[in-house]
């Protein structure tokens, strides 16, 4: 049997690790990350922006050879621009639930929306 708590007897207070601090996976990521100088909030902004300088880019198009020929393309095209912004909106702003709301005739409708409801007085 592992050693540790009895069953039926309550944990000591303030025992256990305190809110807000890091699991140690997260806190080994992040302190590989921080080994590295790679900030991935920061990277993500930059491809949001299309800041192609600061991520290290000589120019803002690529040669592209098709079978249509040679042409250039953006390097950092806006639907994966359009990705960076959606992971960093999650961060940000807050995630919209969807609420159950009953009409006049008692018909349960999906609805939406990230407030809360208003209270009837």
């Amino acid at each position: 049997m592992a050693a540790g708590r009895q069953k039926g007897i309550e944990k000591p207070a303030g025992s256990g690790r305190k809110k807000g601090t890091p699991n140690k996976k997260t806190q080994e990521l992040a302190d590989r990350a921080a080994a590295l100088g790679c900030d991935p909030f920061e990277i993500l902004c930059r491809i949001a922006t299309g800041d192609w300088k600061k991520l290290g880019y000589e120019s803002k198009t690529i040669m592209v050879i098709s079978g249509q020929g040679v042409g250039e393309k953006e390097r950092i095209p806006l639907d994966m621009r359009k990705d960076a912004a959606a992971e960093l909106a999650q961060y940000l702003y807050p995630k919209r639930k969807a609420l159950e709301v009953r009409n006049e005739g008692g018909i349960k409708v999906t609805v939406e929306d990230h407030t809360e409801p208003e209270k009837k007085q």
